[in-house]
């Protein structure tokens, strides 16, 4: 539900897309770091002679799913002045957004890309039963890596960028059969991330606090972002975190004003509930080390 609402909205809006966070994000240390995850840009791609010789039973497959409904896709150019389905099939320009993904006993493509009639990115995944294939699996965002093992009809780790006035850039874990996310992370788009090393170290929060878009306290008024929430926005504060929270620590440094350390944390939601409340829909940030018990 999340998904369709973003992407409706998009749709409606045609809104643009902000830029991604202060730096780039290596999504997969946000969750569970001990997950098997492939880059999809390490699958083999759908040649341009595969993609011809595929592309009526894919167009047929499609237009037989209700995805074809939720991207309002006729398949025809000239009835809506844009078809997804059409347009991706483009086998010289849009190709390579097409790869093979692993599958013991049939085949299995997955796209990944623009839905090219609206900003937002789309993820579909199509199986051969037979001599007949089918849509499999769809998501609304970028897939950047996909789980196999243990599961061999796969995981997958998207991201649905900032969108309209929004200013969170959101990765989700997604089962590629199943449309309700699993795990999911909002990363405000003007967060100071580290790189490290270090492999990411569980935590529970020993108490309630904020996530901060940077390692350090600034409580100021901010009047920019008051004017966007239409309510309070102090400084870097984005969201508050409650006691008991689960998750990960990928970054930590040192204050040299207060000499207090500072962690980088995400704390991964659930379909149904979030361990933050607030106005930016985060799960990710900076807050105090002093907040957070090594489990």
């Amino acid at each position: 539900m999340w998904s369709a609402l973003l992407f409706v909205a998009c749709s409606s809006l045609g809104c643009a897309r902000q830029s991604t966070s202060a730096q780039e994000v290596d999504a997969r240390r946000l969750f569970a770091p001990d997950a098997r995850w492939q880059s999809i840009d390490t699958l083999p791609a759908v040649s341009a002679a595969e993609l011809e010789v595929l592309a009526v039973d894919l167009r047929a497959a499609f237009l037989a799913s209700p995805v074809a409904s939720a991207l309002r896709d006729s398949g025809s150019e000239a009835e809506q002045g844009c078809s997804f389905i059409e347009r991706s099939l483009a086998i010289a320009v849009n190709g390579e957004h097409f790869r093979w993904m692993p599958q013991a006993d049939a085949g299995r493509v997955l796209y990944t890309g623009s839905s090219h009639c609206s900003e937002a990115s789309v993820t579909l995944i199509w199986t051969r039963q037979t001599e007949r294939w089918q849509i499999a699996g769809h998501a609304f965002g970028e897939a950047l890596h996909v789980q196999l093992d243990p599961d061999p009809a796969g995981a997958l780790l998207l991201r649905l960028p900032a969108c309209c006035a929004d200013r969170v850039d959101v990765y989700r874990i997604q089962s590629s059969t199943h449309a309700e996310p699993l795990a999911q992370v909002g990363l405000d788009v003007q967060t100071h991330t580290a790189t490290s090393a270090a492999t990411p170290e569980h935590v529970t929060t020993r108490r309630t606090g904020l996530l901060r878009r940077s390692p350090e306290r600034d409580d100021a008024p901010n009047e920019p972002l008051t004017f966007w929430a239409e309510e309070p926005v102090f400084g870097n504060q984005l969201d508050r975190f409650t006691a008991g929270a689960s998750g990960w620590v990928s970054a930590r440094v040192e204050d040299p004003s207060s000499g207090k350390d500072w962690c980088f944390v995400s704390l991964p939601r659930a379909a149904d509930t979030s361990p933050t409340t607030g106005v930016f829909g985060v799960q990710a940030g900076w807050t105090e080390c002093g907040h957070l018990r090594a489990d």
